[in-house]
């Protein structure tokens, strides 16, 4: 499926645009790969791996992107 992304912007121009998962998950490769280095590397400076990790607390709009989800996971 796709959902749309809709923007309002100040200068008079509005945008709706459609995007698949995939595209959009392409759309956030680069977020994704800094999410997941700093995932690891917090659980690094705390000393553990990541099965000794038994709760993660997430925040904000990105927390509910099905991608950010996986690395929390993994």
């Amino acid at each position: 499926g796709a959902g749309t992304v809709e923007t309002q912007c100040l200068g008079g121009v509005d945008l709706a645009v459609e995007v698949t998962r995939p595209d959009f998950n392409g759309l956030i490769g680069l977020e994704m790969g800094l999410a997941r280095h700093g995932v690891r590397e917090v659980t690094r400076l705390a000393g553990l791996h990541a099965g000794e990790v038994d709760t993660v607390v997430t925040t904000g709009g990105s927390s509910v992107i099905p991608a950010f989800q996986k690395i929390l996971l993994r």
